[in-house]
């Protein structure tokens, strides 16, 4: 299951909840902005193997796409900042 399934199975108040939440832990003083960067994208890609995989269930890490998992916080930083 990817993680666009995942976020598909909330329902809509559920999804709003989700979007404040993070809009939330961004507004956080001292929080970095969201970084969705090539380079930043290429450094989670060398962090895959090696840190992702041993946490997680043999059968979740190979259901987990980086590539659609970035492509949802890169589209929810862009309604953000048009927002903002």
């Amino acid at each position: 299951m990817t993680i666009i399934n995942i976020f598909n199975r909330f329902q809509p108040p559920a999804r709003c909840k989700l979007v404040q939440l993070v809009r939330q832990k961004l507004a956080v003083p001292g929080n970095d902005a969201v970084d969705v960067s090539n380079q930043r994208l290429a450094a989670l890609r060398q962090q895959v193997e090696p840190q992702l995989k041993p946490v997680l269930r043999a059968s979740d890490f190979q259901e987990f796409d980086l590539e659609v998992a970035f492509q949802i916080v890169a589209e929810m930083a862009k309604s953000f900042v048009e927002r903002a």
